[in-house]
C-alpha cells in the first residue's frame, strides 16, 4: 500500500470517527529544533552528499503537503459533522489540480489565475466533467509558525471562507499545498476547491 493510500485511510477513519463522537482533532505541534534541511544533512554527512540530502529534504516537504491537505478535508468534514451534514469527498485528480492551483498561487496571490481565467476552473482542466463552486487562497510564511489547525481556524472563521466550507449543495473538495522559497523565507500557498460535482 502506497504511503497516499495510508495517509488517506487515517484521513477516512479520523472522518468516521467524528461521525461517531463529538469530533475533536488535534495535532501535535511540537516545534522541532533542527530543520529537516540539518537533519537531512547531518544523516547525508558521512558520506559527504549534500545532492542527496537536498532531494530528502525535497522528499520529505512533499509528504508534508499531502499529510497538511488531508489534515485540512478532515478539519473541514469535521466541521460539517458538528453541523449535521454529509461529509465532502476528495479524489486524486481533483487533489492534484488543487496542488497546480497552489503552485499558481505562488506566481500570483489571486482568486484569478495567472492566465485570466476564474481560479477553480483549473479543475476541469484535470476533470472535464466536474463543477467548481467555489475556492479559498490562503497564504503564510514560515515566521508566522502557522501549522493547519492554526490555518482551518482562520477559514472556520472568516464569513466566506466558512461558507464554502459548509454549503450543503457541494459533495467535493481539493487541498493543494505548494511550498516556494524566497529570500531565504519558506512560503505556504493552499488552494481549497470546492465542487459539487465530478
Amino acid at each position: 500500500m502506497t504511503r497516499i493510500k495510508i495517509i488517506a485511510l487515517v484521513c477516512s477513519l479520523v472522518i468516521a470517527a467524528c461521525s461517531a463522537t463529538s469530533c475533536s482533532l488535534q495535532k501535535n505541534t511540537e516545534t522541532k529544533k533542527a530543520s529537516i534541511k540539518d537533519i537531512c544533512s547531518e544523516h547525508m554527512e558521512k558520506d559527504g552528499d549534500t545532492t542527496q540530502a537536498q532531494d530528502m529534504e525535497i522528499d520529505i516537504d512533499e509528504q508534508r503537503l499531502t499529510e497538511n491537505a488531508l489534515e485540512l478535508i478532515a478539519s473541514c468534514n469535521c466541521l460539517r459533522v458538528e453541523e449535521n451534514m454529509e461529509v465532502l469527498q476528495f479524489n486524486d485528480k481533483l487533489m492534484e489540480a488543487a496542488k497546480e492551483r497552489a503552485r499558481e498561487l505562488a506566481v500570483s496571490f489571486s482568486n484569478t489565475r495567472p492566465d485570466g481565467h476564474d481560479g477553480k476552473t483549473i479543475v476541469t482542466e484535470y476533470i472535464p466533467t466536474a463543477k467548481p463552486t467555489s475556492e479559498s487562497i490562503i497564504s503564510c510564511c514560515e515566521t508566522s509558525s502557522k501549522d493547519m489547525k492554526t490555518i482551518f481556524n482562520t477559514l472556520r472563521d472568516d464569513k466566506k471562507s466558512k461558507a464554502r466550507m459548509l454549503n450543503a449543495n457541494d459533495k467535493y473538495m481539493g487541498v493543494g499545498l505548494y511550498y516556494d522559497y524566497k529570500n531565504g523565507y519558506k512560503y505556504t500557498y493552499i488552494s481549497i476547491i470546492y465542487c459539487n460535482d465530478i
